[in-house]
């Protein structure tokens, strides 16, 4: 068992996404089921695209670039010469001869004669076989979260199936005896299971579905139990609460001593209790309990490891950061801070970010209006106008 030391949120950041590994599990997919499914192997066109040279405007093709032609009728199968035009449609095929296409509002036309004032120039207005996508060539790596865009690409394409990672198995673990389900009756000291819905409906957003949900008391002897007969069940299992040092903390003391923990604590703040932990090949991913931490923590820890685990080429949330500047003054202390803020456009449509103010560590309310994160780095002093670290999250 690996002694657990405080790590600062870079270190804990990198031996997160170095410990997770990507699952191994493949299926094929078909088109109609793979939004939001993942990329196992690279994506190759079987196909040119466009599969023939195309007209971009409705027009003329011409086989040279003299400005003078006599309009012909031909298909895109027959030969179109020198000084010969033809008429065609946007999106449709133009014979192999044609040079450019000369758009209707440009072209003069007396019976067959047709002319411009102004000379075209090679490939106007054709796209050529091939240009957008050589056939054999590797559309989409492996690794690509497939987006209706993507999908569309690949109908063009004439791809209707493909192989993908099969979705992660996700165990979520809430515990305490202080929680109680929706439907029960609130008593006092008692507090309604949110960080669950937070979880399961912020996974669900980002294309991943908890498998199973279990609630069990402060119990260590039911946690061990719990995992020693069911962790093998799942790629992943996420616990929220029970990461501290207290007598009810029972996540803690329980991964203690049954499981290699890589991260014990992060020096940061919100979110120092937060743990990352592996039995044999599951990810115990362990959030703490209060709703700031519990919200902090999912976005800029959960997130991206599940995203990894899945196979994502962009699991690393510090590269979608923006520089803004500050319209607040803090000072830090020792700790990495992460304060919840909003973005916003001013009235001369520059972003502006704003700070949300801290009600607490149970203010659940704010986290509506929470876009992101000021990423502030240990004994950082920040002052109005200062450039900052925003880290979006939506």
């Amino acid at each position: 068992m690996q002694k657990e030391s405080i790590l600062s949120f870079e270190a804990a950041f990198s031996s997160l996404l170095n410990g997770v590994k990507v699952t191994q599990k493949y299926e094929r997919c078909f088109i109609e089921q793979a939004q939001g499914r993942v990329l196992a192997e690279d994506l190759i066109s079987p196909i040119d695209f466009p599969p023939y040279d195309i007209a971009l405007m409705d027009g003329y093709a011409v086989g040279d670039l003299s400005g003078k032609w006599t309009l012909t009728d031909l298909d895109e199968n027959q030969t179109l010469t020198p000084t010969s035009a033809m008429v065609v449609s946007t999106g449709n095929p133009v014979p192999k001869q044609a040079v450019c296409v000369v758009q209707n509002e440009l072209m003069t036309k007396q019976n067959t004669a047709l002319s411009t004032e102004k000379p075209p120039t090679f490939d106007q207005n054709i796209r050529r076989k091939g240009t957008t996508i050589s056939q054999s060539e590797i559309v989409f790596p492996a690794g690509t979260k497939m987006t209706p865009e993507h999908l569309a690409v690949c109908a063009a394409l004439g791809i209707h199936q493909f192989t993908c990672y099969q979705p992660l198995t996700i165990g979520l673990l809430t515990t305490g005896d202080e929680i109680l389900p929706l439907h029960a009756r609130l008593s006092p000291g008692k507090l309604f299971n949110s960080n669950a819905v937070l979880i399961t409906q912020s996974l669900q957003q980002q294309g991943f579905q908890i498998t199973e949900h279990q609630h069990l008391p402060d119990s260590t002897s039911l946690l061990v139990d719990y995992l020693t007969k069911h962790a093998a069940d799942f790629d992943v299992i996420i616990t929220i609460g029970g990461t501290s040092v207290s007598e009810q903390d029972i996540i803690n003391k329980s991964l203690a001593w049954m499981s290699d923990t890589p991260i014990g604590k992060v020096n940061m703040k919100p979110g120092k209790p937060f743990k990352y932990s592996k039995i044999n090949n599951t990810d115990i991913i362990s959030l703490p309990g209060p709703p700031i931490a519990a919200f902090t923590t999912l976005h800029l820890f959960l997130l991206p490891a599940l995203q990894k685990k899945q196979g994502s080429l962009t699991p690393h949330l510090l590269q979608r950061s923006l520089t803004l500047s500050a319209t607040f003054t803090h000072e830090n202390d020792q700790r990495t801070q992460f304060l919840r803020a909003q973005l916003s456009i001013d009235n001369a449509g520059k972003q502006q970010i704003n700070l949300l103010a801290h009600r607490g560590f149970d203010d659940i309310l704010s986290l509506i209006n929470t876009t992101g994160f000021i990423y502030i780095k240990p004994h950082e002093r920040i002052s109005i106008g200062t450039p900052i670290t925003y880290l979006p999250i939506r």
